[in-house]
């Protein structure tokens, strides 16, 4: 309480001339402070609303020190805590009184001297930071099964702390530019804990088999498989997809069997790999033993085929590209996860299939057209009407919904049922 009595105490202080940009933002801080001290917000949210108060409290002592660009930035932060606790169910006696704040961009440009805060992204106007713009609600991003051959889906995600989008988009396994679109944010933005991110990840299996590991390399995922179902999946990071002179990194497709596995695994850097980084001007290694500097992380997997191995990482952000030098990595909890259900020897098998089509039991077809990354396919138009054809679904699709799926390339499995189909 005594800290709140100073910030009000602060808030009455006079505004010097030179701190006129921060004024708004800090004006709308405090009069969120003042908002929330009138709800139930401090005995329900006592340690989300301590944050809140502390972020003004540094906010307010750089501004009074004339450090307008970090107090401004304070400000920012402090307004989104703000408006994410008055997003929370409050009682509607409580809050008949609560007014509508100003919609300003948080991390709005603050012109200096000596730099330039970039905006990363605007308060919708319900003041719910953290939800998308349309009218859409949580239900819409909750689906059930629809088929055998579909993973994934329509979900909510709640961000972990100190996760970016970038990091939450890499463990769903979906594009970084398509995750912000879909939540009205920009792909700098900043995250909360606990901040609901919504996301489609929903993709078509591309192949059955009864036990063992597919991976899929232009959807860059892992499935795995139990009793001729798939018991998960999970996205992956692949060879770099485009080609040196001197040496591919590509990931290889083929059939392999997992022949050892370790925890906190040495690595034992190959020849073509010391030699990139002579090549590069780095101290060239031959061995990296366990822990955090070890690129293979805590779980590694070898396989039949040369130089592959399947591991987790250091850089859980590179999941889902082609960032490896072949290997396959995986999300260290996944990993971890995969690690223990996995039996040696294992039976697996690496595929390339960009293309994929499915048939619901209901009559839905859907269809998911990833990137060609490897370029391994002539045509992926004539893909598509190929499989169309195999699954008996040429004349129950939308050849508008299919040509815009084929544009887009989303890696998402996509209905394109033909709207006026009988039921």
């Amino acid at each position: 309480m005594l800290r709140i009595i100073l910030l009000l105490l602060l808030f009455a202080a006079p505004i010097a001339d030179s701190s006129a940009l921060a004024a708004p933002l800090r004006h709308d801080a405090f009069e969120l402070l003042n908002i929330l001290r009138a709800t139930r917000v401090i005995t329900r949210s006592p340690e989300e609303f301590k944050s809140f108060a502390a972020t003004i409290e540094d906010a307010e002592r750089s501004y009074i020190r004339g450090e307008i660009n970090d107090a401004e930035q304070m400000f920012s932060l402090a307004i989104l805590k703000g408006k994410l606790l008055l997003s929370y169910k409050i009682k509607e006696e409580q809050t008949s009184s609560i007014k509508q704040l100003p919609d300003r961009p948080v991390f709005a440009p603050i012109s200096s001297s000596t730099k330039t805060i970039p905006v990363v992204t605007d308060l919708p106007p319900d003041s719910k930071p953290f939800l998308p713009t349309d009218q859409t609600s949580d239900d819409d991003f909750t689906e059930t099964r629809l088929s055998n051959r579909i993973v994934g889906g329509k979900g909510i995600y709640l961000v972990k702390k100190k996760e970016t989008l970038r990091l939450v988009a890499s463990k769903l396994g979906v594009r970084l530019r398509d995750l912000a679109k879909m939540n009205s944010l920009k792909i700098d933005a900043l995250l909360t804990p606990d901040q609901k991110i919504r996301y489609n990840n929903r993709r078509i299996v591309p192949k059955l088999i009864r036990n063992g590991i597919v991976v899929n390399i232009p959807d860059r995922s892992l499935y795995f498989f139990r009793n001729g179902k798939v018991s998960a999946s999970y996205p992956v990071a692949l060879g770099i997809s485009k080609k040196k002179e001197s040496t591919i990194w590509r990931t290889p497709v083929g059939k392999f069997q997992i022949i050892d596995k370790k925890e906190n695994p040495t690595w034992r850097i190959p020849p073509s790999i010391q030699k990139e980084m002579e090549e590069n001007g780095e101290e060239v290694l031959e061995v990296i033993p366990p822990g955090p500097k070890n690129p293979l992380g805590k779980y590694a997997m070898r396989t039949t085929l040369s130089g592959i191995l399947i591991h987790s990482t250091t850089r859980p952000a590179s999941i889902n590209s082609y960032s490896s030098h072949g290997c396959i990595r995986v999300m260290p909890e996944h990993m971890e996860k995969l690690f223990r259900e996995v039996s040696v020897p294992m039976y697996g098998e690496i595929i390339y299939q960009p293309v994929k089509v499915e048939v619901t039991e209901g009559g839905k077809v859907f269809l998911e057209v990833n990137n060609d990354s490897y370029e391994y396919v002539e045509d992926l138009s004539s893909e598509v009407s190929r499989l169309l054809k195999k699954h008996h679904a040429t004349d129950k699709v939308s050849w508008q919904k299919v040509h815009q799926t084929l544009k887009e390339k989303t890696g998402i499995a996509i209905d394109v049922t033909l709207n006026d189909m009988p039921e």
